[in-house]
């Protein structure tokens, strides 16, 4: 049981719980799992070495997608927006032209701002708000006998 870490399925007559290995083999199995820790912290430590935390991405922001299946594999053809953020890195994102929704590590992923923006549509209330605001009272100055008057038109 010291030797492989668990229970074995054997044919030896011991009830549960009643097995009580000699004290080298408990010391030898406790130096084991103390030489597996620190192997596996040393294994950690040289993998974090190179490895940046990528900043998280929002809401509705133009993202590059890295194409990972198919002829052009590995190319960051497609674009699309993030529509909604999920734990440990994974995005929605709906990708532009077939509107279909894809999940991505956010490995995947890249910011992406669009060379060419749209202006925002405008209803009829709010762009008449605006003509109204931009619109300024003309005034006309005349003088007659000195006295200076101001009409708007």
């Amino acid at each position: 049981m010291c030797v492989f870490g668990r229970p074995i399925r054997d044919f030896i007559p011991i009830l549960p719980g009643r097995y009580k290995p000699h004290d080298t083999w408990r010391d030898t199995l406790s130096k084991r799992e103390e030489a597996l820790r620190h192997r596996h912290m040393k294994v950690a430590e040289k993998l974090c070495e190179h490895t940046k935390q990528l900043p998280p991405l929002t809401l509705t922001i133009g993202v590059r997608i890295q194409n990972q299946i198919g002829a052009n594999s590995l190319q960051w053809d497609k674009t699309g927006q993030v529509i909604e953020v999920r734990q440990f890195n994974q995005y929605v994102i709906q990708v532009d032209g077939s509107g279909r929704d894809t999940l991505r590590n956010r490995k995947f992923i890249r910011k992406y701002e669009p060379v060419k923006k749209y202006p925002k549509r405008l209803s009829i209330d709010t762009y008449l708000k605006l003509l109204a605001t931009q619109i300024k009272p003309v005034f006309h100055e005349s003088s007659s006998k000195g006295k200076k008057k101001s009409s708007v038109v």
